[in-house]
């Protein structure tokens, strides 16, 4: 039986403190806004949650990396706007943050949670 979805409005910060709490191995997350909107700001906070030095935007790198100890697992912050899915997201149990999800990544990755962030900085959630 699916998971009804669940659609909520945060801020910034309430959402990454959210997924802080509820986040687990091999979930997937799809970050979507405009340029500007929040969604490095968000990994920025989620990160520093896990007591980690945030190592910036991968949007050049298209992918950075964190080991979360608390979790046993790997947190992968991914910058789709120059780059495509890969082995890395799909092949693993690593937990994966997804800026510039589009529909066809939607559908290949079925993220566990997607927050549609605005020019105001706000936050559309919804967890299946």
């Amino acid at each position: 039986m699916s998971k009804k979805a669940i659609s909520v409005r945060l801020n910034i910060e309430q959402a990454a403190l959210k997924l802080f709490s509820k986040l687990k191995a091999g979930d997937k997350v799809g970050l979507v806004g405009p340029v500007g909107a929040g969604k490095s700001t968000l990994a920025s906070l989620l990160i520093k949650s896990y007591g980690l030095d945030y190592q910036g935007s991968p949007t050049f790198t298209y992918i950075n990396r964190y080991f979360l100890p608390q979790l046993k697992t790997e947190l992968l912050h991914i910058d789709l706007y120059r780059g495509s899915v890969s082995d890395d997201i799909l092949e693993n149990d690593s937990i994966a943050l997804i800026e510039w999800c589009s529909d066809e990544i939607f559908a290949l990755l079925n993220p566990r949670f997607t927050l549609n962030i605005d020019e105001l900085h706000m936050c559309s959630w919804s967890e299946r």
